[in-house]
């Protein structure tokens, strides 16, 4: 047990990737409910759970070496789940189709996620603060209650606009899924989780910089 707790580099001993890991798992269950079952928003819970999947397995290939699944294939997936966002956010803003913030959101981490697959050496070291910081803060915004959420559209968000304009959904039968104007709820739940995904990133963004 102490070997399976202590191995790995520095910054990434196994006791801390077991601990996000963790984390990520937890929010995977919170989203298999939306995931298999929900309607309107079915593909950003698909988008936070295949995120969740691949941190885990990079915070493990880390610790224990683990080299089964290729990077490049996770990098292209991401890549391409990006351009999907991308190209569905132009189609609404064309159509003049309210969006709401919390898919801009979702695309940064979706090109991160593709950044973090792509080879370590070649890294640009500014790109990387300007990641770390942003997930910084991300993972501030969530644990404060400052980011938006989908159910209190008033209370201390005047700063931001937290969608842009109001998003038509339908009703959802799945219990915890939002509709189509909801997709993260205020409860503590869902910004911890959030939180520990933005934490999660941001950590692996540093530590394998100073890894390099």
């Amino acid at each position: 047990m102490p070997g399976i707790l202590t191995s790995g580099p520095d910054f990434f001993p196994g006791w801390v990737s077991i601990l996000f890991s963790l984390g990520l798992a937890l929010g995977i269950v919170h989203h298999l409910p939306c995931l298999i079952r929900g309607h309107s928003n079915r593909w950003f819970h698909a988008a936070h759970t295949a995120m969740a999947l691949s941190m885990i397995y990079m915070y493990l290939s880390m610790s224990y070496d683990w080299n089964w699944l290729p990077a490049t294939w996770q990098m292209w997936f991401f890549v391409a789940t990006s351009v999907a966002i991308t190209a569905w956010l132009l189609v609404k803003v064309l159509r003049r189709q309210p969006v709401n913030f919390l898919w801009i959101l979702l695309l940064i981490q979706q090109a991160a996620m593709a950044y973090m697959w792509y080879p370590m050496m070649r890294w640009n070291a500014i790109l990387i603060f300007v990641l770390v910081s942003w997930f910084a803060i991300e993972t501030f915004g969530w644990a404060a209650n400052l980011l938006p959420d989908d159910t209190r559209m008033v209370e201390n968000r005047n700063w931001f606009p937290y969608q842009l304009g109001t998003e038509e959904g339908t009703a959802d039968a799945t219990p915890g899924c939002h509709t189509g104007a909801h997709l993260i709820g205020s409860d503590w739940k869902d910004r911890t989780l959030m939180a520990i995904m933005a934490l999660s990133m941001g950590y692996m963004f540093y530590g394998m910089q100073l890894l390099r």
